[in-house]
């Protein structure tokens, strides 16, 4: 669920933008791109389900050129 500013999705064949108090689902394991359009810092509450809701179970396949670095 989006808190503040703007999330734009890519899920399976479409992309799409998510604004304050609207959510989408995503299936576990599909795989799929959040980017933060706007100038603002994106606040967002993420609800994880399954037998394993880690964040260990991450699975990074790619990344745009340029992108900063995740911090760790």
């Amino acid at each position: 669920m989006i808190v503040t500013d703007t999330a734009k999705v890519a899920f399976k064949n479409s992309v799409f933008l998510l604004s304050p108090n609207e959510l989408t689902f995503l299936p576990m394991t599909s795989r799929h791109r959040l980017e933060i359009p706007g100038k603002l810092p994106l606040a967002m509450i993420e609800a994880l389900c399954g037998d394993c809701v880690g964040e260990n179970d991450i699975v990074r396949f790619s990344d745009l050129p340029g992108r900063m670095p995740t911090s760790k």
